[in-house]
């Protein structure tokens, strides 16, 4: 499991302001699976994914984030999700020391539900790609 700040994006039409591009920002939520094959001593590659849920914390676009937090300038008379599901799909290498381990992984996140209320046309869902550097420490029960 894993508690992230995760900036996604979503780009859809406004009426009478033409394409709008919001980037939200969650606070988000994700379990996710990881097969992980020793390729050779300490270095191994790994497959993940899972689901995620994310609340909505704050907005911008791609111009400025001066609107911050303040997601009805973005949306307008739209009315959104303040609550989004879906998917991560991405690979990783680890490298592992001792106790202690090094873990690069670049994934693919994808909302599951229209980010846009009452909408069935043009109703674009979230999406992101992101990349973690994590440190780590092994400790041994006993």
């Amino acid at each position: 499991p894993e508690l992230s700040w995760v900036r996604k994006g979503a780009t859809w039409f406004r009426e009478g302001i033409g394409p709008t591009r919001g980037e939200l920002d969650y606070v988000s939520a994700a379990m996710l699976a990881r097969l992980s094959v020793p390729i050779a001593g300490p270095l191994s590659v790994s497959a993940l994914g899972g689901p995620w849920l994310g609340i909505l914390a704050a907005c911008g676009t791609d111009d400025s984030r001066d609107a911050l937090g303040d997601c009805e300038s973005i949306f307008g008379a739209d009315e959104h999700r303040s609550i989004d599901a879906g998917w991560d799909l991405g690979f990783g290498a680890a490298f592992q020391t001792g106790p202690l381990l090094v873990q690069l992984d670049v994934r693919r996140s994808r909302g599951l539900f229209g980010l846009l209320k009452d909408r069935p046309d043009d109703n674009p869902t979230t999406k992101s790609t992101q990349m973690t550097l994590a440190f780590g420490y092994r400790v041994s029960p006993g």
